[in-house]
């Protein structure tokens, strides 16, 4: 009888602890979901850009929370910004470390404020001191891709940190890399970086994309890998942003099927329309 009360007694206490850890649980996962809402909520959206100036993108996190983040906006009456960012990992370190480098990369931050005077390789090199000095052990690294687009004369200038290069896919799904991609940012104090210039023209869209596309898996663990990548813009239907934006989305799914996502993934892509 005394051993049947403590084993009752016992049983008590094992539920009231699964009650407590699952109310914990509960509460994680209620604040991680209203985390990546926050993120999701940051993203791009509702901005309206000029007629003729489209814009796309796709965001998949591999944990609730992410490591990339993507913006544009307008600067003035005729370019805009844009950038792609990617904190290496994933989940809620990464995710905190890209929301503050996003605050960063805020429009008219003292960092970002004479982007279009200086230049974008001038941010990244700000954005790098900025990661070395906050970085004692060199927890992190970053990549990063920015860069501004006159919309007038379709005028490209873009930097690369370690992100792989922006490509202007034109009809036909013929596409070029737009410049070289420089080291990741965190890596040495003083790291240079270049910014390219291009030219867009009508019917044209400036894509760019994180590692996770082309290092997505399938279920047998194949890698997608970058030629396939641009198989897949060539076979789009449209270098129109959304519908390349789209077909590739849909292709990705496609490759991935029911296999974990083991990196985040993310898609964005600035057009000029035909005859603009």
């Amino acid at each position: 009888l005394e051993m049947q009360e403590e084993l009752m007694e016992e049983k008590d206490r094992c539920e009231i602890t699964r009650i407590a850890v699952t109310n914990a649980y509960t509460s994680v996962q209620k604040e991680l979901s209203q985390a990546a809402h926050q993120v999701l909520s940051s993203l791009p959206g509702g901005l309206t850009l000029p007629q003729g100036v489209e814009a796309d993108w796709r965001f998949k996190p591999a944990a609730s929370l992410s490591g990339d983040h993507l913006d544009f906006f307008l600067v003035g009456d005729d370019r805009i910004a844009f950038y792609l960012l990617d904190v290496s990992g994933h989940g809620v370190p990464s995710a905190l470390r890209s929301a503050a480098l996003c605050e960063l990369l805020r429009p008219f931050t003292p960092i970002m404020g004479d982007l279009d005077t200086i230049g974008p390789h001038r941010i990244l090199e700000r954005v790098n001191k900025h990661i070395w000095d906050s970085n004692d052990e060199v927890e992190y690294l970053a990549t990063l891709v920015l860069g501004i687009l006159n919309m007038n004369t379709g005028t490209v200038r873009v930097s690369s940190a370690g992100h792989p290069s922006p490509l202007i896919v034109g009809p036909g799904g013929k596409h070029e890399e737009t410049t070289d991609s420089g080291l990741p940012l965190g890596v040495m104090p003083d790291t240079g970086y270049e910014t390219s210039s291009v030219q867009l023209e009508p019917g044209e869209t400036l894509l760019m994309f994180s590692d996770g596309i082309p290092d997505c898996r399938d279920p047998d663990g194949n890698l997608l890998g970058i030629e396939t990548l641009y198989e897949y813009i060539q076979s789009a239907p449209s270098t129109r942003p959304s519908e390349l934006v789209g077909s590739i989305e849909a292709k990705l799914d496609e490759w991935q099927k029911d296999a974990p996502l083991e990196d985040d993934s993310t898609l964005l892509a600035i057009g000029l329309a035909p005859g603009i």
